[in-house]
């Protein structure tokens, strides 16, 4: 599965924000739909100096910065808009999914990778020694296709083996070991996507902060003093001793 900007902002078109924390660089920030909880649900945890995210799609810990919002945080990021940048950001992760042991983390060996730099080195090799012979670049091509590429959706091992024994007329795939074959998963870049939206939904909710106390309710008067419950309090009566 490929994950664009457009196939993640309709993973979370429906999501709400929920802010269980929210006290300087500590938060925990969840986003879920209402109504399907735990479709493509995840939480964003802070504390000083990391930043968590996990739930449904993966977990990935970060650490570069005190506030790692800062870190994230991008000015062109806008609601129609998110701005990632994979390579820089990879670079500051610190632990990844391991899905019962058996996830691939962040990157894992990408077939198209792998037969496009396999095609480089073809094109490369013709351009420079077999400009002038149809016939070995066309026999090279096929045997390349059949001893190599074949092999690419076999998976890593055995595409990698293929390339590293492969010899044609000369022409050898010289540490192959070392190439780009492996790509980010569709996994660790939407959750890539996840935080920087959720970064920029934290920056936009509504606040309170700025508006003006509400005034106090009034506080009624106190009661005046009231006597016995049926008519007026009585009088103390004069006393009936004489003079002493």
């Amino acid at each position: 599965m490929t994950v664009t900007q457009a196939t993640f902002l309709l993973d979370v078109k429906r999501h709400a924000m929920t802010v269980h924390h929210d006290d300087g660089v500590y938060r925990h920030l969840s986003f879920c739909q209402p109504d399907h909880r735990w479709l493509y649900r995840f939480d964003i945890v802070t504390w000083p100096g990391a930043l968590c995210i996990r739930g449904d799609v993966g977990t990935y810990a970060f650490s570069r910065l005190h506030d790692m919002f800062e870190f994230f945080r991008s000015p062109m990021t806008t609601a129609e808009r998110i701005d990632i940048n994979e390579d820089y950001w990879a670079e500051k992760l610190i632990a990844s999914d391991c899905s019962g042991r058996r996830g691939s983390g962040a990157m894992r060996f990408d077939p198209d990778l792998f037969s496009a730099e396999v095609k480089r080195r073809y094109v490369e090799h013709i351009r420079s020694r077999m400009r002038e012979e149809p016939d070995k670049r066309r026999k090279l091509r096929l045997a390349l296709e059949d001893d190599v590429l074949a092999y690419a959706e076999a998976g890593e091992a055995e595409a990698m083996r293929a390339a590293c024994e492969f010899e044609h007329d000369g022409f050898v795939l010289r540490d192959f070991w070392e190439a780009h074959v492996h790509g980010y998963t569709s996994q660790f870049v939407w959750s890539l996507y996840a935080i920087a939206w959720a970064i920029w939904t934290y920056d936009n909710r509504p606040s309170t902060r700025g508006m003006s106390p509400a005034a106090p309710e009034p506080t009624a008067p106190a009661p005046a003093p009231r006597g016995p419950a049926f008519g007026p309090a009585p009088q103390p009566r004069p006393s009936k001793r004489g003079n002493a």
